[in-house]
């Protein structure tokens, strides 16, 4: 006898992306939760037409809270964010092939008072679906690192 495991699509409601359907193996696990989110721990990454190259972290646990999200690389060309040893092992990463990093982008009032986090990224194992957000404590990097539509900073 074969057995055939067949994977269900999900469903989650963001109030801001609407109906948005899941499978579990897109499911990240944040041991530790974020910072400021400590006890939420399962997100997804979703992409929205039209909103490239920005993603959304979406937290299944409370979908209200969606982050808009962005590969820091595509920021900062030269980004070394340089995290532990300890920390890239707490989530199962052994080299950096097996990292993800994404840094939370936070939205003004204007286009001019758009900043992402170089500080805290967001390391994500892509193997393991695990993450972790770090603090780079002694770090030439900002919370709030300007960015402006069309240019990249480096």
């Amino acid at each position: 006898m074969i057995s055939v495991e067949v994977e269900t699509e999900k469903m989650v409601f963001s109030p801001v992306l609407g109906e948005i359907s899941y499978q579990e193996d897109e499911v990240v696990l944040f041991p530790e939760g974020l910072i400021g989110f400590e006890n939420r721990r399962r997100f997804i990454i979703k992409t929205k037409d039209g909103f490239e190259p920005f993603h959304w972290l979406l937290c299944l646990d409370e979908p209200s809270l969606l982050l808009p999200v962005i590969d820091p690389f595509l920021i900062m060309e030269d980004y070394r964010p340089g995290p532990s040893g300890n920390e890239l092992q707490s989530i199962g990463i052994e080299n950096n092939d097996d990292a993800r990093f994404l840094a939370v982008v936070t939205v003004g009032q204007s286009v001019d008072q758009v900043s992402v986090n170089l500080r805290g990224p967001i390391v994500i194992n892509k193997t393991r679906n695990l993450g972790k957000q770090i603090i780079l404590m002694e770090s030439r990097y900002l919370v709030k690192h300007p960015i402006k539509a069309g240019r990249r900073h480096d």
